[in-house]
């Protein structure tokens, strides 16, 4: 509910929003699931107008694993293509870092970073939001 009200205040537009609530709700899931806390969100602002552009979700793990190869990998093959191997993608986990690589069209990164409430580097998992 903060992240809606804040980038609605903002003036992203209703589409955006929604689709950065998903995107934010997926890597909360896989923080909790896959890292140590403190897990901490930052909505990043630039320019005059002071618009947020990038939204990150921070963890306390400096390992990047496998974020960095599931953010850059194409979709899963369509239902069309082989059933066999489309499980076998399915299987392998990572769908949820495809579905925000999917409504980020892309724009999206992990990186090390500091965390505000624990000494030390972890990790980010960063997306852009649209401009307009």
């Amino acid at each position: 509910m903060i992240v809606r009200d804040l980038l609605v205040q903002a003036g992203v537009v209703a589409e955006a929003v929604a689709d950065a609530e998903l995107v934010i709700a997926e890597l909360a899931a896989n923080g909790v699931r896959h890292a140590p806390p403190p897990y901490e969100l930052r909505v990043l602002y630039a320019g005059v107008d002071r618009r947020p552009v990038w939204c990150e979700l921070a963890d306390a793990d400096p390992c990047l694993g496998r974020v960095p190869e599931l953010l850059r990998q194409e979709q899963a093959p369509e239902m069309g293509e082989d059933l066999d191997a489309v499980i076998a993608s399915l299987s392998l986990g990572g769908r949820g870092l495809s579905l925000v690589r999917g409504l980020t069209a892309g724009h999206c990164a992990v990186y090390a970073t500091p965390t505000c409430s624990r000494p030390g580097l972890g990790k980010a998992v960063g997306f852009a939001l649209p401009c307009s």
